[in-house]
């Protein structure tokens, strides 16, 4: 598939989520918040009234990273940049309403990122390297914009095994529609998930990965129901959204049966609560 094809179906497949990722961001973002918190201390950002830093958040989606790092730095700017407009805006409305007045986001075609070289003090990315159309190639447009001596941080989803809160229907799907196995060249949740392989990006790219890096981070995602999971995974995965147009009206009820029977697996007192896995990785520009 050509790289213009990937990022044309990347900006329609997250402007199509968007309001799903609006409707459970309170969720999202408690699900995500030691993901963030790591990036950010990976940075070697901490509260400071005073410092000036240029802070970059690729991939900002609604907002984080970005949005925490603004905070920390009322006298710094962050600037969040993602591919979808409607994410962008959702970001944007949230740092409005918190009176973030240092964050701002804007829209990037996802291939060349609109600043000059050396223009920033850190670089975040929290969860957006595995859509790229070519990883290499996406964190050395990062670096080429990050100061010397400058730190990158970046993350992604661990392996598919400690990930349940994405395998649970994607295993379901497989199974009712006799799905093959994603290309691992093509843009997927687990694409950079092997530790080893995360590094060498990095390495690729031109930065000195930092001691003990990558290094994974452990969380959970929590439910009321296994009902509620249900929606929230259709709402939010892009990757729940080609079995769902592809199924037939009797195999979308079975997969959700099963799905929903499946999550009952992961019932602790009076929720869902699935494990997930995260992989940090972060290192300096020579």
């Amino acid at each position: 598939m050509e790289k213009e094809q990937i990022l044309r179906q990347q900006h329609e497949t997250w402007n199509k989520f968007s309001p799903g990722w609006k409707k459970w961001d309170s969720r999202v973002m408690k699900g995500f918040e030691p993901i963030g918190a790591s990036l950010i201390s990976a940075a070697g950002l901490k509260e400071n009234s005073s410092a000036k830093f240029h802070i970059l958040d690729v991939a900002t989606g609604t907002g984080e990273p970005g949005l925490t790092a603004a905070k920390l730095l009322p006298k710094g700017k962050v600037i969040g940049i993602d591919i979808s407009e409607a994410q962008v805006q959702v970001a944007n409305g949230k740092a409005k309403a918190g009176s973030i007045t240092n964050f701002e986001g804007i829209v990037y075609d996802g291939e060349r990122i609109p600043f000059n070289d050396g223009a920033f003090d850190a670089v975040l990315c929290r969860h957006g390297i595995m859509f790229f159309p070519d990883i290499v190639e996406g964190i050395k447009e990062m670096v080429r914009v990050l100061k010397i001596s400058g730190k990158i941080a970046l993350s992604s989803w661990g392996i598919k095994e400690k990930n349940p809160w994405q395998g649970v229907f994607g295993s379901v799907a497989k199974e009712i529609l006799n799905l093959p196995a994603p290309d691992p060249e093509l843009p997927h949740p687990f694409r950079c998930s092997d530790k080893a392989q995360l590094e060498s990006f990095l390495s690729q790219s031109g930065i000195e990965v930092m001691p003990d890096y990558p290094k994974e981070i452990l969380g959970s995602f929590s439910f009321e129901s296994p009902e509620q999971y249900f929606q929230f995974i259709t709402e939010i995965s892009p990757a729940t959204a080609k079995p769902m147009a592809e199924a037939s009206e009797e195999q979308k009820k079975i997969i959700k049966e099963k799905v929903i029977e499946k999550a009952r697996a992961f019932a602790k007192g009076n929720e869902i609560l699935f494990p997930w896995s995260a992989l940090v990785a972060a290192g300096i520009k020579p």
